[in-house]
């Protein structure tokens, strides 16, 4: 076996052993932020792999498998990139991702006196959860960080989004996935200095509702 060859099938393993990870990572009890370690890890793994494997040269005469070989690497690289960053149900972010990135906003809203807001949106069935999905697709702005938690709970982060502009956000999302759809807008810092304390006050206030909406159904 050619030392080039041989690099190739170590750099194979690793991505297979990498990618392994994620796989038990998904099927196990851990929470997001367990997936997102073992998930950034396997990406972080075949991407290396494939920048390795991508700097030996091919001896004079050698085939083109080694060329297709270094294409599988990339497209396994390509693929762990994706576990890592996206939920698998429903191709929105996975949450880990969002709490990193909701840190990056909340620094840039505070350094720049920025507004930032987040939505969030409760599902009761699977064909509410499968409509505000593509609902999210179409509405949100380019800018915008919509990722999916589990149990029919979606989060939206809205950068330069003050409550109002989030309300509205909440409303279209609402009317377009129609039944079955909850949704609060909070913002930040005002409702919550961390992610999960935005999120924490928007259950209290989406039960608060909740209720509210209940106790008028059995009055009426």
């Amino acid at each position: 076996m050619t030392a080039a060859r041989s690099t190739l099938v170590w750099l194979t393993i690793v991505c297979l052993a990498t990618v392994a990870t994620v796989l038990l990572a998904m099927r196990s009890d851990a929470g997001a932020s367990s997936y997102g370690v073992a998930a950034t890890a396997a990406w972080a793994g075949a991407v290396l792999a494939w920048r390795i494997g991508s700097l030996g040269k091919a001896p004079e005469g050698a085939s083109g498998r080694a060329s297709q070989s270094s294409a599988a690497l990339q497209r396994l690289a390509d693929e762990g990139r994706k576990l890592a960053i996206y939920d698998r149900a429903t191709g929105l972010y996975a949450y880990w991702y969002l709490q990193m990135r909701a840190e990056e906003e909340m620094s840039r809203a505070g350094r720049y006196h920025k507004p930032l807001s987040v939505a969030s949106f409760w599902c009761s069935t699977k064909d509410a959860i499968e409509r505000t999905t593509a609902t999210l697709a179409g509405t949100l702005r380019a800018t915008d960080l919509a990722a999916y938690l589990g149990n029919g709970h979606f989060v939206v982060l809205l950068p330069e989004t003050n409550a109002e502009g989030a309300a509205i956000v909440v409303d279209r999302v609402r009317e377009r996935a129609g039944e079955g759809v909850s949704g609060v807008a909070v913002q930040y810092p005002d409702d919550g200095e961390t992610l999960k304390d935005l999120l924490d006050t928007a259950n209290v206030i989406d039960r608060v509702l909740t209720q509210a909406k209940q106790r008028g159904s059995t009055a009426a």
